[in-house]
């Protein structure tokens, strides 16, 4: 059971913190609320008697903390329920005012009505409806609301007038998306409604929750329920399995009148609840130090925007063109079925794939490949690279050969078998799309806030439809309407062009975007020794050709990609062949001449950098760390534990043991008496999780205290992923991550 007496449970420090008093009263309030509709639903009885409360039920209803709870709560219980016998006299009297004049009793006659009275600036909003089915918006049944202190019950019809009352006020809701459309179809003129998201007055603790714990801890985003929410910031226990939560239903023909008062409960305790915890939320978030407000807390209301219209999409849902469906899944299962009896035709291939008891092929469901045979498919890449004095990349927990399509990719040439198998790894993969076009009309699903600051999509993921294929060919335009198209023109460039001019005054790569010049046919004109009017005369498949390997230059090389990255990214992503001496050429004439800033921009001072981001003197780290060493020292703060190629880093190179003995035996003789980069002793190597506190002291000596940074302390355990620790040696809470 839950104390509400101690102000530590809602988050707070001590008895005079500003705005205790408005916090604890009504999470108080409510869980009275919640305790006395239990014993009304088993039967029992509350009330005044002589001025003073009294509770009585059957032995078992309530706990003993909350009987004790009760108790030290009869001063704020006596007040609520003098308060509910009040509201219940005046609207008793509003019954019969309301029967004399001939109206409707049920506009009065249930607890929480509201009657016009004013709310606070900032409102907890919750909706209730009938159950939803499909993507479909349910009907509106009521709307709860709640300033923290005071709540209301809202009909539907009601709505206008209440909206038009709260003008200024800013609404709060968990998950408003959902409560956004609700509410927009149930209103007659629903544009006052969505001049209230528009304008960002429209929150949600939901998103607000996930840019909290993005900030603190750097973790995925994913949305949690009220209930979690409630309980971590507002201490209070939400029963979202109460059966009243299915049945608002039952309550749209009724007489509210006569309507059991759990409902009204239920539909409060969620409003309420949401209030208190944009309360506490919005403290939590002044704690971190937001460097702008401007799309609100942590861009919550451009998320909350951002919501509603991806919500709208998956309800309207895109319309597919049947026929042309139909024929490229057959046309898939054509080239799987042929790739498949070519690589049984092949006698290095016996035995990869796995085969049911009656001899037949087993296949995968959503790509309809045969299962292969892992340890097989292996023991064939290694002939294959040892054949071709390949070495291919190994994975991290079993150290085998990896099967990854995208590395061998690049080695197709070298075996008959290899094209068979990435083009049917590839063939398949792509018929996996079909999985989620199943109807002739789709509802993709998104994701709205995500690490990168993007959104994702499922079922299907019609953000990422292969070019290729007839894909996107088969997303057609619903009967009387267009599809309309629109596009960022070139993003990322003017992105990095107005880092590059902020920094270094000035901008070549600006300069082109201002003059309304495509960046990749510049770029493609200056490689080729072309003028732009030359570049645009060439004919067009040269000019296509040219403009992709601007465009791999363009995004690589910013990027930080040196001549082997640029080769495999080129290739893998625009399809364009360059050598190594090609992407070296490509990469100087890039930097120093077309976009000069550029040069700057990539020389900047990485260890300078990383010391910034680890709280520690820029001197010191070039002391310890090499610059050959810059970058898995990047990875590793990051959090990454293996190379960029997936293999992890040496033992030696990362010094997981811990003992003196295992120590000596697994690092390399260089690394015995000195840093990996062999200037002073190897107890104040940067990457040395693995040490005790003693040994790590020479060096963690140097930080301030109390600041994050990747030192030894790890309790004696191998380095997990994402270690960090505080210059004492212990590992720091969730609150900063060194990025």
């Amino acid at each position: 059971a839950l104390s509400l007496a101690s102000p530590r449970r809602v988050g707070c420090q001590t008895r005079s913190e500003p705005g205790l008093d408005e916090l604890v009263m009504p999470m108080m309030t409510m869980r009275i609320k919640q305790i006395l509709s239990r014993v009304q639903q088993a039967g029992g009885e509350f009330g005044l008697l002589d001025g003073q409360p009294f509770v009585r039920g059957r032995a078992g209803t309530l706990t003993r903390d909350e009987v004790r709870f009760l108790r030290s709560s009869k001063e704020e219980l006596a007040r609520l329920l003098a308060r509910d016998a009040s509201d219940n006299a005046a609207n008793e009297a509003n019954d019969r005012e309301t029967l004399k004049g001939g109206g409707d009793a049920n506009a009065a006659s249930y607890p929480y009505a509201w009657s016009g009275q004013a709310l606070g600036h900032e409102i907890g909003i919750d909706c209730e409806t009938t159950v939803v089915e499909d993507h479909s918006v349910p009907t509106l049944v009521l709307v709860s609301v709640s300033d923290g202190s005071t709540d209301f019950i809202l009909r539907p019809d009601q709505l206008p007038a209440f909206l038009e009352q709260h003008e200024p006020a800013e609404f709060i809701a968990h998950n408003a998306a959902f409560d956004f459309w609700v509410i927009a179809e149930a209103l007659t003129e629903p544009e006052p409604w969505w001049g209230i998201a528009d304008a960002g007055r429209l929150h949600d603790t939901m998103f607000l929750d996930a840019l909290i714990r993005l900030a603190r801890t750097d973790e995925f985003p994913r949305s949690r329920d009220l209930g979690t929410v409630a309980r971590e910031y507002a201490s209070i226990e939400l029963d979202k399995s109460d059966p009243y939560r299915t049945r608002f239903g039952e309550l749209i023909e009724a007489d509210w009148s006569g309507v059991e008062h759990g409902f009204f409960d239920y539909a409060i305790a969620d409003a309420r609840a949401t209030i208190l915890c944009y309360h506490r939320m919005k403290a939590v978030v002044e704690s971190l130090k937001p460097c702008s407000d401007r799309f609100g807390l942590l861009t919550e209301t451009l998320q909350v925007r951002a919501a509603i219209a991806l919500d709208g999409i998956t309800r309207a849902g895109m319309c597919l063109d049947p026929v042309r469906l139909e024929m490229s899944r057959s046309r898939y299962l054509a080239e799987i079925d042929s790739l498949t009896q070519r690589l049984l035709a092949r006698p290095v291939a016996a035995g990869l794939f796995k085969r049911k008891r009656d001899g037949s092929l087993r296949f995968t469901k959503k790509s309809q490949k045969p299962q292969t045979s892992k340890k097989h498919l292996e023991s064939i890449l290694d002939q294959i690279a040892i054949a071709n004095c390949l070495t291919p990349p190994r994975t991290a927990k079993t150290g085998t050969t990896s099967t990854s399509v995208k590395w061998w990719a690049q080695h197709e040439s070298c075996d008959p078998f290899l094209a068979d198998w990435i083009a049917l790894e590839k063939t398949s993969k792509l018929y996996q799309f079909f999985a989620g076009l199943t109807d002739s009309r789709i509802h993709p699903r998104y994701q709205t806030l995500v690490r990168t600051g993007r959104t994702s999509c499922s079922g299907p993921n019609i953000q990422q439809l292969p070019r290729d294929g007839g894909f996107r060919e088969m997303v057609i335009a619903s009967s009387g309407t267009v599809l309309l198209i629109a596009d960022y023109s070139a993003i990322e460039l003017r992105t990095l062009a107005a880092v590059c001019e902020k920094r270094y005054a000035s901008s070549k790569l600006a300069d082109v975007l201002r003059a309304g010049i495509d960046p990749h046919a510049y770029t493609a004109a200056m490689f080729a020794g072309l003028s732009l009017d030359d570049f645009e005369q060439l004919p067009k498949s040269d000019r296509k050709q040219l403009r992709q390997r601007a465009k791999a230059l363009n995004f690589g090389i910013p990027g930080g990609l040196g001549a082997e990255a640029l080769v495999e990214y080129a290739k893998q992503t625009y399809g364009v062949e360059l050598s190594i001496e090609e992407a070296e050429r490509f990469r100087d004439r890039l930097i120093q001449e077309v976009y000069p800033e550029l040069s700057l921009y990539l020389t900047e001072d990485s260890r300078e950098v990383l010391a910034q981001n680890l709280h520690i003197d820029p001197e010191m780290l070039r002391e310890y760390l090499c610059e050959s060493m810059t970058g898995a020292s990047r990875r590793i703060v990051r959090g990454e534990t293996g190379r960029r190629d997936g293999q992890p880093y040496p033992r030696g190179f990362m010094n997981l043991e811990h003992t003196p003995d295992a120590e000596s035996k697994s690092r390399p003789e260089s690394f015995a008496g000195e840093s990996p980069c062999g200037r002073g002793p190897a107890s104040k190597t940067l990457l040395d999780p693995g040490r005790d506190a003693d040994r790590a002291r020479p060096w963690a000596s140097q930080f301030p205290s109390g600041k994050k940074h990747a030192v030894s302390g790890t309790g004696g355990r191998r380095c997990q992923a994402g270690d960090v620790a505080t210059a004492e040696g212990g590992v720091p809470d969730d609150s900063v991550r060194p990025r």
